[in-house]
């Protein structure tokens, strides 16, 4: 049996804009034992990383207090579900704005 994951990301959001919408990137990921997301700025610098599939990007640089430049952003997801012995690897863009 081959199950194939379908995972919708968003691809802008807007941090710091104060309207109570899309202010964080995250990943709705539900029942999986293994889980790491990297964000990466245009020069491959690590800007976001985490293995806590609760925790949102606001996009402030490293958990730092100051907020990434207004740009488009690469991630890289791994991720195993539970029960399934392969590690699947998804990448993508999201763009920043305030």
């Amino acid at each position: 049996v081959v199950v194939d994951i379908f995972i919708y990301l968003a691809n802008v959001f807007t941090p710091g804009n104060q309207d109570g919408k899309n202010d964080y990137f995250d990943v709705p990921l539900q029942g999986h034992d293994h889980f790491e997301i990297r964000i990466f700025n245009r020069w491959g610098e690590v800007v976001f990383e985490s293995q806590n599939p609760d925790e949102k990007w606001y996009g402030n640089v490293k958990g730092g207090e100051y907020y990434a430049r207004d740009e488009v952003y690469v991630w890289l997801l791994n991720f195993r579900q539970a029960g399934f012995v392969d590690e699947r690897e998804v990448s993508g863009h999201v763009t920043m704005l305030r």
